[in-house]
């Protein structure tokens, strides 16, 4: 009699460990398909956006269309920091030889010196650090006949909320996670609180210490995208994405790297590229039954070829 009661117990443990299992699965299945699809709802808008973005084959600057060419600010891109002396990087204009390197506040100019021939500058040593409050970068070459510039606004986040930022990050470090999982985690947070140059800061070191895990190249993909918009760096790490999926089989990330390179391919003007992975990602998504991804990149192919 007890041993049918513990096979009764051990067979009811085993069927709501499975049914567990499937109730996990199914909900995650759901938020991923929930994120996917809303990420693909502004599918037409980046199209729009990328469609104004010309890259000059000179090698100078992309720069959107509605602004004009100008240098594009990489590091820090518009949002917050908690870095009180930042590192500057911006992109290289064809020809110029010399930048200049200006920082303001509502007060004026902070300081300002040369870059010495690099596209990147290091905060001034002898200068204070900078105070939580808005600030304005300004890059301007120093030797072209008519000199270019670029600028971007930023802010230094207060001390508590640093603090507060800084004990999420040292509390997700103790989790029994992998290098690349606390990476994800503290990207996550990060952007949670704006903090583009942080997350990109941390994603692009997975990336030196030669990372397999294709979600670090996807979410470096989208963040150079959408919040820089510098196509270059973005494509390069979507394909990167891609071909870590294609490896482990991983429809869902194949599927979200092709749309991924299909909007920076335009962006970049590859046209026949971006048809290529257009049709790629639809394909992908309708394994994975994301309908809503499926009919907005149709729509997409059908507007390239009406």
């Amino acid at each position: 009699m007890k041993l049918k009661i513990l096979i009764v117990l051990g067979l009811a443990i085993v069927y709501a460990c499975l049914n567990f299992k499937k109730e996990a699965n199914a909900t995650q299945n759901t938020q991923f398909n929930e994120s996917s699809n809303q990420a693909c709802k502004t599918l037409r808008r980046e199209f729009l956006i990328a469609r104004k973005i010309v890259c000059p084959s000179d090698g100078s600057p992309c720069y959107e269309v509605s602004r004009g060419g100008g240098i594009r600010i990489i590091t820090p891109p518009r949002g917050s920091l908690l870095n009180n002396k930042p590192t500057f990087v911006w992109t290289r204009v064809a020809n110029a030889k010399d930048y200049i390197v200006r920082l303001t506040d509502r007060r004026g100019i902070l300081w300002e010196k040369p870059a010495n021939g690099s596209t990147e500058s290091s905060y001034p040593e002898e200068q204070n650090a900078l105070q939580p409050g808005f600030y304005t970068l300004n890059v301007k070459t120093s030797d072209l006949e008519e000199n270019i510039e670029g600028e971007i606004n930023f802010r230094i986040l207060s001390k508590t909320d640093k603090e507060e930022v800084e004990k999420q990050v040292q509390s997700i470090y103790k989790q029994n996670l992998n290098f690349d999982e606390k990476v994800l985690k503290i990207t996550q947070l990060y952007k949670a609180k704006d903090l583009i140059a942080e997350a990109i800061e941390i994603l692009e070191t997975a990336v030196k210490n030669n990372s397999q895990t294709g979600d670090i190249y996807q979410m470096l993909g989208d963040l150079y995208w959408k919040q820089v918009k510098y196509p270059q760096s973005a494509e390069k790490n979507y394909q990167q994405a891609l071909k870590l999926a294609i490896e482990t089989n991983d429809t869902k990330g194949q599927a979200e790297a092709q749309k991924g390179l299909a909007i920076v391919n335009a962006a970049l003007k590859k046209n026949d590229e971006v048809m290529q992975n257009l049709q790629a990602a639809s394909s992908n998504y309708q394994k994975i039954k994301s309908v809503e991804c499926v009919e907005s990149i149709e729509k997409q192919i059908r507007n390239l070829n009406p």
